[in-house]
């Protein structure tokens, strides 16, 4: 990429993703209801046009998964019948 051109950056943008555990020390694992809890960490940075033009982001996320008793379909995704409408 051409340094100050317009609609270029100096470098790609780059992302790492770290695991924490879970949210109450210790590795991820299960609570007593069977959800699987964890943490992670993703420090991003993004540079413009310059070298000099840098953004960098932290956030912390919990991610929580919890056991269904639908089976997976022939495709592999869980489906659900959801109600979208309206009684009448």
């Amino acid at each position: 990429m051409t340094s100050g051109a317009l609609d270029s950056y100096s470098k790609v943008p780059q992302f790492y993703i770290s695991s924490l555990g879970s949210p109450s020390g210790g590795p991820a694992g299960l609570s007593p209801i069977g959800v699987t809890q964890a943490m992670f960490q993703i420090d991003a940075a993004g540079w413009g046009a310059t070298p000099q033009a840098v953004a960098v982001v932290e956030s912390s996320y919990i991610v929580l998964s919890t056991p269904t008793p639908f089976q997976p379909s022939a495709s592999g995704q869980t489906t659900k019948g959801v109600f979208q409408g309206s009684q009448q």
